[in-house]
């Protein structure tokens, strides 16, 4: 060679140099230095493996794309992920990843059960998860109701179908034969649901410790009015009157009722409700007769306007929907049944066809708005055509035709020996000629709605009578009367549980007698977390809870 262009080698990235000795030489360039279409490395001329980010891309938005020592011959690729929980398209970056996450909100974890919670743990996240813990408390209108609520309770639960109905001489519920022990207290209407609210002050009587009594006496019904009318000289009944004028009715009375009728349901009490009284206690007949401007006690059953205002208060008493349950008094089956009135008589009218004529008018026009419920007369059981002021029909009632009418389901009849100056005999035999004619003469159940005696001889009439209605047959009764212990005994009939221990025995004994379990499946109380148990030897009921752990539905 004589010159450098001697030695060309037609690299661009080799020097070429001719020696002093003639000779070619051709060095590597420095690495990276430019060349047509890339850069020199090692003495060749190369395109680097990346210059700008968009070289390395993957395709991939969970990735960032990177170019490390961009342009040069050691430019290379790298991929990492981006952060967790970036979003990308149709969901969110996970470990270099796109995907939908888990649940972003409660219902992508819908399991179907609306016992169950929907929830959706770090919602939208890479660490998102679902869990479905069971509800715990009865809730309105979660479309779920547990085994511990019921329809007063929570608004998902159906009204059950209990409804007691007749089949010939017996009363049937749930498909089987039922009856009944109970007893009477016609305060609970207008006195202190608890024992400790004076209203007005100082307290006397309460609706709670009643109803505790009679549930831990092993009663099922309590009958109790569902009347008050007029205004009482102004002062209504502890300021309480369910009409305080003609075809008004008081709302805060009714309120009131409606939480004895819950209080009821939650003790399994079911209530039997006259409707109007006899006597002039509370109102009765003569105040409908004042306000249709009547002279009588009887026109009341014959006056068109005594018959309006009757027929517009049970209309309305019926049709009233319950503010605490939810549900109208007609579809509610903690009532047993309707009362025409409390004892009715008609003493102007020893045929019987006034009061006869009344209750079947009266009875066909509850049953066309109330399918659901029982109807009785409230009768004291006093009969025509006999001999003796409770057989001659003097009384106005015909026990016999008053209770064969269609729009009578049972019959019922009352017992004083005190009031009537009879005997424990003449009693006995007035309890077995009105269930042996119910039974046998007009074909439908009976109870005996009140009883009671004073005295020191209660107890020996009580354990008679009770005798007397187990071995005939009778399908319920309820003694006269259960106070609570803040009551005055004013008629000299009350009955105090516990405190009266020998009496409480013999009615809960009673109760035991009326409806005693003759197998397990009599006390099933619907909780599968509860054993049922029967003990035969004394007819009772217990439902100790099972394990804990046990599998249930």
């Amino acid at each position: 060679c004589v010159n450098n262009s001697d030695c060309d080698d037609t690299n661009e990235c080799t020097t070429d140099v001719c020696e002093a000795n003639s000779t070619c030489s051709n060095t590597p360039v420095a690495d990276d230095t430019s060349c047509t279409g890339g850069v020199c490395c090692s003495g060749t001329c190369v395109v680097a493996n990346c210059s700008v980010s968009g070289d390395c891309s993957d395709s991939n938005e969970c990735t960032s794309d990177v170019c490390n020592n961009a342009g040069t011959c050691s430019a290379y690729c790298t991929n990492p992920n981006v952060a967790d929980d970036t979003s990308c398209t149709g969901g969110i970056c996970c470990s270099g990843n796109c995907a939908p996450a888990v649940c972003s909100t409660g219902g992508d974890c819908a399991d179907g059960n609306p016992c169950t919670t929907d929830t959706c743990n770090s919602a939208g996240t890479c660490s998102a998860s679902c869990s479905n813990p069971d509800v715990t408390t009865c809730t309105n209108y979660d479309g779920c109701c547990l085994a511990e609520c019921d329809y007063l309770s929570d608004m998902d639960c159906p009204v059950p179908e209990t409804f007691v109905t007749v089949n010939g001489t017996d009363f049937v519920l749930n498909g089987s034969t039922w009856k009944y022990a109970g007893t009477n207290n016609y305060y609970l209407w207008y006195k202190n649901i608890t024992c400790d609210a004076g209203n007005p002050p100082p307290s006397e009587g309460c609706v709670v410790e009643v109803l505790d009594d009679a549930e831990d006496l092993g009663l099922t019904v309590v009958r109790t009015w569902c009347f008050g009318d007029g205004n009482n000289s102004g002062q209504g009944w502890d300021g309480y009157n369910f009409q305080p004028s003609a075809g008004v009715y008081d709302e805060v009375t009714f309120v009131h009722f409606d939480k004895v009728i819950k209080l009821a349901k939650e003790r399994d009490i079911r209530l039997i409700l006259p409707l109007v009284n006899n006597w002039d206690d509370f109102g009765g007949m003569n105040q409908y007769v004042s306000w249709c401007s009547g002279s009588s006690h009887d026109q009341f059953y014959t006056l068109t306007c005594t018959k309006d205002l009757y027929k517009d208060y049970v209309n309305y008493t019926l049709n009233r929907v319950n503010t605490v349950t939810g549900i109208a008094y007609k579809n509610d089956p903690t009532i047993l049944a309707w009362q025409l009135a409390n004892e009715p008589r008609a003493t102007s009218d020893s045929s019987g066809v006034t009061m006869n004529d009344w209750v079947d008018e009266m009875s066909t026009y509850i049953q066309s708005i109330d399918s659901n419920h029982l109807v009785t007369t409230g009768q004291e059981g006093f009969y025509s055509g006999g001999s003796g002021w409770r057989y001659d029909g003097s009384q106005g009632t015909d026990f016999i035709a008053d209770h064969n009418l269609s729009g009578i389901d049972f019959a019922s009849y009352h017992l004083y020996p005190d009031h009537w100056s009879t005997d424990l005999a003449d009693s006995l035999n007035w309890i077995v000629e009105h269930t042996y004619d119910a039974h046998n003469v007009i074909g439908k159940p009976i109870i005996l709605g009140e009883m009671g005696k004073k005295g020191s001889s209660r107890n020996t009439y009580m354990t008679a009578w009770y005798s007397a209605l187990e071995s005939n047959g009778s399908n319920g009764d309820n003694f006269w009367i259960l106070y609570d212990h803040t009551y005055t005994d004013y008629d000299e009939f009350g009955v105090y549980c516990p405190e009266n221990t020998s009496t409480c025995d013999l009615i809960s004994d009673h109760a035991t007698a009326m409806n005693p379990c003759t197998s397990s499946a009599d006390c099933d109380d619907g909780n599968e977390c509860t054993s049922d148990v029967c003990n035969l030897s004394t007819g009772t009921c217990s439902n100790p809870q099972v394990a804990d752990n046990t599998n249930c539905s």
